[in-house]
């Protein structure tokens, strides 16, 4: 007898039918469909769902097992602001000699890029940079990564800068530096925020070759922000299959301080974790979380969430644990079929 005999040969097969009649009398005849049905992301979710439920369903985010931070890879990157080159420089040094892998550098000020990254080597960490309007700082970017030796052995990293243009016509392109600049709006109905940041993203990149990056707010929806990062994963599949680019979207997963006093003193911690976990679980490639206060213990707590995450909680263990979670797999080809259409035309 195989295992897979012995545990569940004993048991009889379950219907959707068998299902839907235990529903049916727990609820005294009313539909389960209609009583149990509820909306999220401006789509409807049923309260049952199988493999019937979904199509060509394959793991969405590949086995990373190369990397040194297991098959699930994502960068923990604290924000730094930059307004003192020197003291920023201090600031990310810390957060790495103390459990982060990335940084997420603000800039606020223009400055020496050399001076901000002394000790820092994006061979050795991922590093991400937020231009704001400071546009013209983008080529001193380019200009400092381009000429680190064994510039291909960098790890995966972004520079977010709006207009995008600003960063497209940066050449040439630097291998893992991914060029980006549209943060996502969230107004609670994701087609259309995922519609407005995929249209800005190809109305203006030329998506054939770019390496692209997006920023994607992480807010207190655990199973909304993991399907809307998945979404986004979909959409840009199938960019790729149309354009022909085959290099991966980098997804930055950002959660502001959240305060509320319902669940004070430690509410914003309480909100890192789930948000970083819907961030891993989603399939963001590096994720920022910000500390609720502007002090080192705040900045520890939010700092260690991730690595929490990783080395206690080993999320980082298996590529894609939600793949074949039939509810989030609907949700997502729910949302793509609905967005693809517009965005086909855009890409030649």
């Amino acid at each position: 007898m195989t295992g897979k005999e012995e545990y569940f040969g004993n048991f009889p097969k379950a219907e959707k039918s068998d299902w839907e009649a235990a529903a049916r009398e727990e609820l005294q005849g009313a539909d389960p469909w209609k009583k149990l049905s509820s909306k999220m992301l401006g789509i409807e979710i049923a309260p049952y769902y199988d493999a019937t439920s979904c199509t060509n369903v394959a793991p969405l985010l590949p086995n990373q097992s190369g990397s040194f931070l297991g098959p699930r890879t994502w960068f923990n990157c604290p924000r730094v602001s930059v307004n003192d080159f020197v003291a920023a420089n201090q600031v990310a040094l810390n957060h790495l000699q103390q459990g982060a892998d990335g940084i997420l550098f603000d800039l606020g000020v223009h400055g020496d890029i050399g001076l901000l990254l002394k000790g820092i080597d994006p061979r050795h960490c991922s590093i991400n940079f937020l231009l704001n309007s400071k546009t013209e700082m983008a080529k001193d970017v380019h200009q400092y990564f381009h000429a680190i030796p064994q510039v291909h052995d960098l790890l995966p990293g972004a520079v977010f800068c709006d207009p995008v243009s600003k960063l497209a016509s940066l050449n040439p392109p630097i291998s893992h530096l991914h060029l980006g600049g549209r943060l996502m709006q969230t107004t609670g109905a994701a087609e259309d925020d995922l519609k407005e940041l995929f249209l800005g993203l190809l109305e203006e990149n030329s998506v054939s070759s770019a390496r692209t990056a997006i920023r994607i707010p992480l807010g207190t929806s655990f199973f909304g922000d993991i399907i809307t990062i998945r979404t986004a994963r979909m959409l840009w599949a199938e960019v790729q299959k149309k354009s022909g680019n085959p290099h991966p979207l980098f997804i930055l997963g950002y959660s502001p301080v959240w305060t509320n006093e319902a669940y004070a003193s430690h509410e914003n911690m309480l909100k890192s974790s789930m948000a970083a976990m819907a961030g891993v679980l989603g399939g963001c490639d590096a994720i920022t979380l910000d500390p609720e206060k502007n002090n080192e213990l705040s900045a520890r707590i939010a700092r260690n969430v991730s690595n929490i995450l990783r080395e206690e909680s080993h999320l980082s263990k298996v590529a894609d644990p939600l793949a074949g979670t039939w509810f989030v797999e609907n949700a997502c080809q729910t949302l793509t079929q609905k967005i693809w259409p517009s965005l086909q035309p855009l890409i030649s």
